[in-house]
């Protein structure tokens, strides 16, 4: 992930799903990447995957030093399809219920938050009515760490499902249509995602692309409530920032990290408060332009 947008590391073919032929590609991905790959660490900080036990059990095997994480998405794909099951007996208008309870479980914006999400869906009138439900709950929450949002840290920068590659490549390289044979999916990736690569990051750096210059000028301009001596340096790469609405409520802002304890900051996201604080940084002035700001 980049300011142009993500890019795929490599695409890896595999004649089935086991965990050995998993293990197979992502040791010869690993080989080519080299020791000092990934920033010099040699493996990611993490990886966000379905929850397929080969396809983690290999990854772990081949990076141990890299997080596991769940796909927001896919976890809740696979709730929805546990309660439509009709063999676990749950009564279709509750179905909705129950899944909005394991949706405050994993969005919860704090620890404590979650933990009271987790005990409200074992003992809420309509959980009490299907055991099955709350037992299936309780090994989800033995894993918490990989798919609560709670448990995540800023280097999530936001994002919670590797959905969005998934649906470039099948939505726009292959076009929803199904190949037959292993020579077309090859010939799709070498020419028809190359292109679509190449032609993105040609019109990213010639200025074309401009959904980020325009979030960041939409962050900047609802920073301007704040003025300088309102925001308190706590050292080199810690500033205290007032909030706009909260009387008394202060926000901290890591200018190294890329992190904020505001909502939309605290996972590494842009916000309005990191961006007053990059703008001390960068001696950017309330008169400058936008494409000055931003160039």
């Amino acid at each position: 992930m980049n300011a142009g947008g993500a890019v795929p590391l490599a695409l890896l073919i595999t004649e089935g799903q086991t965990a050995e032929e998993y293990t197979s590609v992502f040791t010869l991905l690993k080989k080519a990447i080299g020791e000092f790959g990934f920033g010099g660490l040699g493996s990611p900080y993490c990886f966000l995957t379905d929850d397929s036990d080969a396809e983690r059990m290999s990854l772990g095997n081949v990076f141990p030093n890299a997080k596991l994480l769940l796909c927001i998405f896919h976890i809740g794909q696979s709730i929805w399809r546990w309660l439509c099951n009709a063999k676990h007996n749950i009564l279709e208008e509750d179905r909705p219920i129950l899944f909005r309870l394991f949706q405050q479980m994993y969005s919860a914006r704090s620890t404590i938050q979650a933990q009271e999400a987790f005990e409200l869906t074992n003992t809420s009138n309509i959980s009490l009515k299907y055991l099955n439900w709350i037992k299936y709950m309780s090994k989800y929450w033995e894993r918490k760490e990989c798919w609560c949002v709670a448990y995540r840290d800023t280097r999530m920068r936001g994002n919670q499902t590797n959905n969005f590659t998934v649906r470039i490549f099948k939505d726009i390289i292959l076009q929803r249509y199904k190949s037959y044979n292993g020579v077309i999916l090859v010939d799709s990736i070498c020419t028809d995602e190359e292109k679509y690569y190449v032609d993105k990051y040609s019109d990213y750096a010639h200025g074309r692309i401009d959904k980020k210059r325009f979030h960041l000028q939409f962050e900047f301009d609802k920073s301007k409530y704040l003025k300088k001596e309102m925001i308190v340096k706590k050292d080199d790469d810690n500033f205290l920032i007032p909030s706009e609405t909260i009387t008394g409520k202060i926000y901290e802002v890591d200018f190294t990290l890329g992190h904020c304890t505001c909502e939309i900051g605290r996972f590494g996201k842009i916000c309005k408060h990191q961006i007053v604080v990059y703008s001390l940084h960068l001696n950017i002035s309330e008169d400058d332009t936008a494409e000055e700001r931003y160039s």
